[in-house]
């Protein structure tokens, strides 16, 4: 057997991947990102594509940034900060895991939301961007009504008008660079959330699909490339 460093890393990546299982339940990810795979995801679709090693290598580099951050924040804030919060809305039947959430003040809470970027997209940023800030208003929907549990298992009560906003870090994959930025809440997220989620509800009542992603000159969206579900969208399923 050859062998390689590349290899190894590789291999150890495959070692530490923890797929996504399908649990049935929406997940904040994936509200605004595509339609049709969110409902492909809820529906325990099987998929038809793998993820390449580079695109392993660059979703194990985002996790080993995340942890970094997460371990900074947690070791110099200075407040009370838990990582890695579970959140589900019995409502909505939509469960996720947020990065973060710190208490300013015993009385001001905030979610922290960390992302991670190439340079080229890091240069293109003055705010956070639309599925990012779709995906946090779910999570605070949860945490305002029903709270969450953390890492360790204690349960976070919910927090109510506590949580007052949400802080974007986006960190820049070549010299570790942040931007952030702070989105105040706003009552219109519960009913945005609501409907976002009704919306893609109604597939699961009418068992059809929703449209592809859009594309632009004729070609399909760069996501396209990046998802399990490519090959089946594009090539098996009807228009």
């Amino acid at each position: 057997m050859e062998f390689t460093i590349s290899g190894a890393m590789d291999a150890h990546i495959e070692q530490l991947e923890t797929a996504r299982l399908p649990d049935g339940k929406w997940h904040p990810s994936s509200l605004y990102g595509c339609d049709r795979k969110a409902v492909y995801e809820i529906r325990a679709t099987v998929p038809s594509d793998e993820r390449d090693p580079s695109s392993k290598r660059a979703l194990r580099q985002g996790h080993i940034y995340h942890e970094f951050i997460q371990e900074a924040v947690a070791n110099t804030a200075g407040l009370p900060v838990y990582d890695e919060v579970k959140i589900y809305s019995p409502d909505l039947n939509l469960t996720g895991s947020v990065d973060g959430v710190i208490m300013l003040s015993p009385d001001e809470a905030q979610v922290l939301e960390y992302k991670t970027t190439k340079s080229w997209g890091f240069k293109k940023l003055d705010g956070p961007k639309e599925d990012h800030i779709g995906q946090t208003k779910a999570y605070v929907y949860c945490l305002r009504k029903y709270g969450g549990v953390r890492r360790d298992g204690e349960v976070i009560p919910p927090l109510g008008d506590k949580l007052k906003s949400v802080r974007f870090a986006y960190i820049c994959k070549d010299d570790f660079a942040i931007k952030e930025y702070v989105l105040e809440y706003d009552p219109s997220w519960d009913a945005e959330v609501e409907s976002r989620v009704g919306a893609l509800a109604s597939f699961q009542e009418t068992g059809k699909l929703p449209e592809r992603l859009a594309g632009s000159g004729g070609k399909r969206n760069w996501l396209c490339g990046y998802c399990p579900f490519e090959t089946r969208c594009w090539e098996v399923e009807e228009d």
